[in-house]
């Protein structure tokens, strides 16, 4: 008997559920004998998580992540990238400005990028927005483990000393000094600097590719035309960078080389090309997933110039230039993170190019129909894995479901050594959401879209997973809610199983109660070019998702709540608690009595972090009732009650609850750089009204689009609550605080 608890409790789920009971009973007992502790789990968070309060007093209300303009009632909103780092220690948001300062703008698609990192005593938050930074100066891409990111600036805002005056300039910001530095220096006129695009950097960032309209070499020209499909409306006029049609960029300590040179005899200039993959129509973006290797030695681009190689994939390999598609116009998706293997769609086919042997190889037969690819894996075997969606008939097998693949239809399959396998049929709307919704002019986010931050897909780092949305009954539950809305569902794929599984529909069978607005439980990385977020554990076990439908019994408000689905085994979730409808079981993060939306923010790698917006306070966390705040669940997570709530500066230094026995938790992160200790917000007087409190009405005047309407309607708001607020006496004020 002894040596088979001993075989058990080699087993790291055995022994993480041990832990678990273990933890939960310390805190029960440290209640019962009048310890507070902010570590008490609310009902109903598996996995012996905590709500930690992310966003503390003194800085700017956080943003919920960016959706179409009708969704999610007055809460304002943002396009900006938001990221979580891969360990969960750090995370990156959009929100007001706060006491320390930012861009000064507030209301929809403007606002203040925040970096929060943890600490031993909470979270601290610190703006790295450069103060009176305008619309059009926003990140556009960071590291794995938040050490830097990339900002581009619309007329240069002096972050740097000797970048040309009233140009548009990319800056790299190292976020453990808070310097920045150009990404290039040039000395272009303004007329001519264009407006730089990041598309990716080499492991090491010793590497970085952008592309710009601006000739900043000496043989690149000024690219001036539009590619076929494109009105002079692009994706630049709205902030972003040259999308289509641009000069590409390779930069390495400072040197640049001119990418968009054709290979051979031609030998000539390209000034209209694009990094990754070309797409044609209104909104549309290009495909910028692995278009440079880890290395930096392979970086894949398409020629947008009209004339006869338009639509060719090219790639720059060790300093020379190969042509990787064939003879008609091609779509690349992507590459393997070495840069070896590139997949591009042609003539209806998915074909994969060899870089060691410059070779390429049809995936599939003629008159396949290849639509997209879904995904790839990203570590094991080169292009073990690969989900791809083609009209075609490509396999005979059935699903779990029993179904087949229909010809004509969207038909999702994996193609694995060789062999198809069939997983589902999709609809239509499953790759062109908001265009569905909203009709042609909105961006288009779905399962298989090109850009990796508008994607509703996702594969486990190994491929043995894929998580993504429909609208169709792929596993036979009943999803046409109130008014015959079709409601949009998460479903997950297992290649270990070969099962399709419907995560986010209701345990009980019952039909969705609630009329779903359109919009995608797996929140999109909009603006982001490069990054898609996590809605799903690396090990593919977890998955996290926003659901309008009340999933468990403690979803009591009838607005969008996030949860997380567990599979048998995982975490809490035991056998005798899966639901035969949803094959796992599901749990509800955000509390599920707000009366505005809770958001997914992103999750980290693991799954043990789930960051998401939510109004008011959760769990022990005393917070005001009018602002919506940023938490993160954190498995085994938690504070002392000195430190719930309070600012970075009230925060005493103490041993969080939960914590493994070989220290608190540590803020250094894993990459390029190591954050120092947390810029200290400063400490509310008593003298000083709350700042949030015409939250209600300023939530209100972020409806108002119009930019002087918009100021109006906040500064009467601010007049209407000033007498209120002044009289209040020092020492309310003081317990408010």
């Amino acid at each position: 008997m002894n040596e088979s608890l001993g075989r058990g409790w080699r087993q790291p789920k055995t022994r993480r559920r041990c832990c678990q009971l273990i933890a939960g009973f310390v805190l029960a007992m440290c209640a019962q004998v009048g310890i507070a502790s902010a570590a008490a789990p609310f009902s109903g968070l598996p996995d012996g998580r905590v709500s930690e309060l992310v966003s503390t007093r003194g800085t700017g209300e956080p943003y919920g992540p960016a959706r179409p303009p009708e969704i999610g009632g007055v809460t304002s909103f943002s396009a900006q990238p938001s990221q979580a780092s891969v360990d969960g220690e750090a995370v990156v948001y959009m929100g007001e400005p706060g006491e320390e300062g930012g861009s000064g703008l507030v209301g929809t698609n403007a606002g203040t990028q925040w970096l929060a990192t943890r600490g031993a005593d909470g979270w601290h938050p610190r703006v790295i927005t450069p103060n009176g930074a305008g619309r059009q100066t926003s990140y556009q891409a960071f590291s794995s483990d938040l050490s830097t990111g990339v900002l581009g600036t619309s007329g240069d805002s002096g972050l740097a000393p000797g970048t040309p005056l009233g140009c548009s300039i990319l800056y790299e910001r190292d976020n453990s000094t808070g310097t920045y530095s150009p990404l290039v220096r040039t000395t272009s006129t303004p007329r001519s600097c264009g407006r730089p695009l990041y598309a990716g950097s080499s492991q090491d960032q010793s590497k970085a590719i952008f592309q710009t309209q601006a000739a900043l070499t000496p043989d690149a020209e000024p690219a001036t035309e539009v590619p076929p499909g494109r009105g002079q409306q692009d994706s630049f006029e709205r902030g972003g960078g040259c999308m289509f049609g641009c000069n590409l960029y390779l930069e390495t300590e400072g040197r640049l080389r001119l990418v968009n040179v054709l290979p051979g005899a031609e030998g000539h200039t390209v000034p209209n090309a694009s990094f990754g993959g070309y797409e044609e129509g209104t909104n549309a973006k290009n495909a910028l997933s692995n278009v440079i290797s880890a290395d930096g030695s392979r970086v894949f681009w398409t020629d947008t110039q009209p004339g006869p190689l338009f639509g060719h994939v090219f790639v720059l390999e060790e300093g020379s230039e190969v042509q990787v598609s064939g003879e008609g116009v091609a779509e690349y998706w992507t590459a393997s993170p070495d840069g070896r293997l590139a997949y591009y769609t042609e003539g209806g086919r998915l074909w994969r190019f060899d870089t060691h042997s410059n070779t390429r190889e049809a995936l599939v037969g003629e008159g396949s129909g290849v639509l997209g690819v879904v995904g790839v894996n990203s570590i094991g075997e080169d292009g073990g894995y690969v989900y791809l969606v083609a009209s075609g008939v490509l396999a005979s097998n059935k699903n779990s479901s029993g179904a087949s693949a229909q010809a004509g239809g969207d038909n999702l399959y994996l193609l694995h050594h060789g062999e198809a396998t069939f997983i589902a049929t999709l609809s239509p709307p499953d790759d062109e959401a908001a265009a569905y919704a909203f009709g042609s002019g909105s961006d288009r986010y779905g399962d298989w879209v090109p850009n990796p931050g508008d994607r509703t897909a996702e594969t486990t780092p190994d491929g043995r997973g894929l998580v993504f949305i429909s609208v169709g009954e792929l596993t036979g539950y009943d999803n046409i809610g109130p008014e015959n809305v079709q409601t949009p569902e998460v479903f997950h794929y297992s290649v270990e199983y070969r099962q399709l599984r419907c995560v986010s529909c209701n345990p009980t069978g019952e039909p969705p109660s609630i009329r779903q607005e359109p919009q995608t439980p797996l929140p999109v990385g909009a603006e982001s070019n490069l990054y898609t977020r996590r809605w799903m554990s690396s090990n593919g076990r977890r998955i996290f998702f926003d659901s309008i439908q009340p999933l468990t019994s403690t979803d009591r408000n009838g607005v969008g709540d996030v949860y997380e689905w567990e599979e048998e085994g995982e975490g809490t979730c035991t056998a005798g608690e899966v639901s035969p409808v949803n094959g796992g079981c599901v749990y509800l993060l955000s509390g599920g009595e707000s009366q505005e939306f809770s958001y997914l923010v992103d999750a980290d790698a693991s799954g043990d972090n789930v960051f998401f917006t939510h109004l008011g306070p959760l769990g022990q966390n005393d917070v005001s009732r009018e602002r919506n705040e940023l938490y993160d669940a954190r498995v085994g997570g938690g504070f002392t009650s000195a430190s719930v709530g309070c600012s970075a500066s009230e925060c005493r230094s103490v041993q969080p609850l939960g914590s493994e026995a070989t220290g608190p938790p540590s803020v250094e992160l894993v990459g390029t750089g190591n954050f120092p200790p947390a810029e200290q917000p400063k400490k509310a007087s008593a003298r000083e009204p709350r700042a949030k409190g015409p939250a209600l009405a300023l939530r209100a005047c972020r409806r108002v689009k119009q930019t002087k309407k918009h100021k109006r309607c906040e500064q009467a708001a601010r007049r209407r609550h000033r007498a209120k607020h002044t009289s209040r006496t020092s020492n309310e004020r003081r317990v408010k605080s």
